[in-house]
């Protein structure tokens, strides 16, 4: 993917002032924080400059035209507030770019002060110093050519803290789009987790949710070789080979256990695991393991989001509820297959709900995200050595190769 620049007319346009009446009144949240980047990063010039300062984007997202006289934007760090002009409104729809600069221009607002890559937060006030919205990010979130904003999934109306690796300042936001080189079609019912084979071969672990067969072994092309028919799992979602003694460890969403199997499908022992909630359909979807220190790394699928860690034995490390800036109830996300990547110390989510690949932080914080337009994907694996994703879709029973974009860079710890 290349680095996208955005030429400065085109942000002049995107900022430019729009006029129109005084409402009477709006809702407190009708303008949001929608998108920002820090002083740290050097994608964006501003218009009429040759810096980089960082910038905010602002929303209208009510149906009515809002007058911003005695609005302020503050960051957590600045002694003095932005305070906007005058005579500047935001028709509905209408979205507007503060930089953080003490540059000036026709058309172009500054604010005068930086935004650093640390820890931080931003607050929007109108002019009766009523706080119209909130935004913040932790410093790990600071990278070069990424974003940070607001998105929703699935057509939810719920939006959640997101970076983006496509910058969008001045239009709405989008994550750039996955795209598969190969399809292939699967023997199996309803497959849903996928694994490399640890083992050294180039053959992938497949399990799936039907009644009877859990366990599979394919090619990278989809040909079945293997079905581990001893093992008859209660819906079975992932799959992980165990890098040193080569046995296979599943997830069992219903029982909300981790079960421990040869590669001859004899069971070794379980893993049970206490995840708040009784729906049975909202248990455990994904599991990895950590070459490096064999820890497990698992995610419950909502209600409550989890994000889990295991230490080699088993016990709990961590287990955090993770909402990315939702509401605990919020809809259109859901965790699914898992994949630790040790190139970059990363773990690989899919989620079938939003239709989207996350990489995540071994804290399980959003690293990166991008659209996945793939239906029903419930497994992953990746091979950085190859290149490649492997994401399975469960409904229809299919294997997709995903290549990973060249210029991935190091996000992880």
């Amino acid at each position: 993917m290349p680095v996208y620049i955005l030429i400065a007319a085109f942000l002049l346009m995107a900022c430019s002032d729009s006029f129109s009446p005084e409402p009477d009144a709006f809702n407190p949240g009708s303008v949001r924080i929608t998108e920002m980047m820090t002083e740290a990063q050097v994608l964006i010039e501003q218009p009429g400059t040759s810096q980089t300062p960082g910038w905010v984007e602002i929303t209208n997202v009510s149906n009515q035209a809002i007058l911003l006289n005695g609005w302020q934007l503050d960051f957590s760090g600045s002694q003095v507030p932005y305070d906007f002009p005058n005579g500047i409104t935001l028709a509905p729809g209408d979205i507007r770019l503060i930089w953080m600069s003490s540059e000036q221009g026709d058309g172009v607002l500054s604010a005068g002060f930086p935004i650093p890559a640390q820890s931080g937060s931003l607050t929007l006030t109108d002019g009766q110093n009523t706080q119209i919205d909130a935004f913040s990010w932790e410093s790990f979130h600071a990278h070069t050519e990424i974003s940070y904003g607001r998105i929703s999934f699935a057509g939810s109306s719920v939006l959640y803290d997101m970076p983006f690796t496509q910058p969008s300042p001045g239009q709405k936001n989008r994550l750039h789009s996955l795209e598969a080189t190969e399809v292939h079609s699967l023997g199996v019912g309803d497959p849903s987790g996928v694994t490399l084979d640890a083992a050294g071969s180039s053959q992938l672990w497949v399990v799936g949710d039907n009644p009877g067969d859990s366990v599979f072994k394919i090619t990278r092309s989809g040909e079945l070789l293997k079905v581990l028919s001893r093992y008859q799992g209660e819906d079975v979602e992932s799959i992980v080979q165990h890098p040193v003694n080569f046995s296979l460890w599943i997830s069992e969403e219903r029982q909300r256990a981790l079960v421990n199997i040869d590669t001859l499908g004899f069971t070794l022992g379980r893993i049970e695991l206490d995840i708040p909630g009784d729906d049975p359909n909202n248990g455990i979807e994904g599991i990895t393991i950590n070459p490096n220190n064999l820890h497990f790394y698992a995610v419950n699928k909502r209600n409550p989001r989890l994000f889990i860690e295991l230490n080699s034995q088993g016990d709990v490390i961590r287990m955090d509820e993770k909402n990315f800036g939702a509401s605990g109830s919020a809809g259109g996300l859901s965790f699914a297959g898992l994949s630790y990547d040790p190139q970059d110390d990363v773990i690989w989510m899919v989620s079938d709900e939003a239709r989207a690949v996350f990489i995540l932080s071994t804290e399980g914080d959003v690293l990166a995200v991008w659209d996945a337009p793939f239906f029903d994907i419930e497994g992953i694996a990746v091979d950085r050595e190859a290149g490649m994703l492997f994401l399975i879709s469960d409904s229809d029973a299919t294997l997709f190769h995903v290549p990973i974009e060249a210029n991935i860079r190091h996000l992880g710890n």
